[in-house]
């Protein structure tokens, strides 16, 4: 590499490293908690998602002709608020969590998109410009849990998480 290509991919790498950090402050705001009670009393919650949330690149969950990817946005709002080792503050206390760590997060992610592969691509062909929502009584079944999952139409997942029991599924009504 020349000295200009080393300025420019330091300079890239910096820029990405300071996005996420930004993104990962803009989740931890929406704890409602004090900065201070949150370095006080989640301090272990927030090495958990900065070093997993760090790694994260976007990445393709399954091809297709609208290739389907979790955005590095959305990852870090699923593995803050629907992770137990990550959750910070009580406002998400009662949201429904993953029993899983990272890698396997996206390993399960990756068996329900696959299950509904061929639903979801259909769905995009006959409506290009609507969401693909699956909720409550149409969630999706996998290895004796149901999730939601919701597809935006340029492919990038906006929620993907476990219902914790049938009566949080059934209370989860599509509007």
């Amino acid at each position: 590499m020349t000295e200009p290509e080393v300025t420019e991919f330091v300079k890239l790498s910096v820029d990405k490293r300071l996005h996420k950090k930004k993104v990962i402050d803009l989740e931890i705001q929406k704890s409602h908690e004090k900065i201070k009670e949150i370095a006080d009393h989640y301090e272990v919650q927030l090495e958990e998602l900065k070093k997993a949330c760090y790694k994260f690149d976007e990445e393709i969950i399954a091809l297709g002709e609208i290739p389907i990817y979790l955005p590095f946005d959305r990852f870090v709002h699923i593995y803050a608020r629907h992770t137990s080792e990550t959750q910070i503050g009580d406002r998400f206390s009662g949201k429904t969590v993953f029993q899983y760590k990272y890698e396997d997060i996206l390993h399960v992610l990756k068996m329900v998109v696959n299950q509904d592969r061929q639903n979801i691509q259909e769905f995009f062909r006959q409506n290009p410009e609507k969401a693909y929502l699956r909720m409550g009584q149409r969630a999706i079944y996998v290895d004796g849990t149901y999730y939601r999952l919701q597809i935006e139409p340029d492919g990038s997942i906006k929620d993907f998480h476990p219902y914790n029991n049938n009566e949080e599924k059934e209370a989860d009504k599509q509007n």
